[in-house]
């Protein structure tokens, strides 16, 4: 494409922006100069034929949207032909633009039957688009409830150690309180360790929460998991990290939330600075 093309190109794709943000209400970032204007005017062709097939498209379900297949029971498949069957049904599904993502491992049977028995009568919208696909997370169907308490830890042990965190307002999507990191934070062992931290660190710059360990029975639940941050060092600000060994136990509400009900330091592990 030469210059002149290439400006002529920029020129209709300010246009179509335009027009895309006046019709539909959308908003588009300023416009990236690096991104040749052959292909921002691909995109944004395939936004504009979203929102016309989005304004007239009706709700169907995953069977009818993939072309009404067929596929034997579960119970009639042999074991041993489940992985090669579970193969070629989540290469269908991705044929006709369908992706399902599982988090955590799931057996080929269950995998099998959740499609054929749950999926396949999930409603989408109707829409056909190249390079657009519906996608599925299993564990939004079957909840994992140690994949959740996980997540959740992850998410509250950083925010011990970061002073700009709003700590009372770690509630749950439900808008079930969570826990009072305040309350936490002040009680004995966690503040022996924020003390710790704060008489070394000038700054904090990163931290993060890697769980280690995820259990659930019943209506308890407990995560162990390293705390590790990086930060300047008093005085000389040069760099410095650290790592502690953390547990946190958790309860399930009526909700189906899960609240935490404590937390404990472990041993430190070999390479922390205390």
């Amino acid at each position: 494409m030469s210059e002149r093309d290439d400006q002529i190109q920029r020129a209709l794709n300010d246009a179509k922006r335009r027009q895309l943000e006046e019709r539909y209400g959308g908003f588009f970032s300023p416009q990236d100069s690096s991104l040749p204007p052959d292909v921002e005017s691909d995109w944004l062709e395939s936004i504009a034929e979203f929102e016309r097939q989005f304004e007239s498209a009706e709700q169907t379900t995953v069977r009818h949207f993939i072309g009404d297949p067929t596929f034997a029971p579960v119970d009639d498949v042999r074991p041993e032909d489940l992985p090669a069957e579970v193969d070629r049904l989540l290469e269908y599904l991705e044929d006709h633009s369908v992706v399902i993502d599982f988090l955590t491992p799931v057996e080929d049977e269950e995998i099998y039957r959740f499609i054929t028995e749950e999926l396949l009568d999930e409603e989408v919208d109707n829409i056909h688009i190249e390079g657009m696909t519906h996608n599925f997370i299993y564990e939004t169907f079957h909840r994992n409830d140690a994949l959740e308490i996980s997540d959740w830890a992850e998410f509250l042990l950083p925010r011990l150690l970061d002073p700009d965190v709003q700590r009372t307002h770690c509630v749950s999507p439900l808008d079930v309180p969570l826990v009072n990191l305040d309350e936490i934070a002040s009680s004995e062992p966690i503040l022996r360790m924020i003390e710790r931290v704060s008489a070394q660190v000038a700054s904090i710059l990163d931290v993060s929460a890697i769980v280690s360990e995820s259990r659930v029975q019943g209506d308890a639940g407990c995560v162990r998991a390293v705390l590790h941050w990086h930060g300047l060092k008093k005085d000389t600000m040069e760099p410095i990290e650290g790592e502690e060994r953390l547990s946190v136990t958790f309860h399930r509400a009526d909700s189906d939330a899960w609240p935490v009900t404590g937390f404990a330091l472990d041993k430190p592990v070999s390479n922390s600075v205390f």
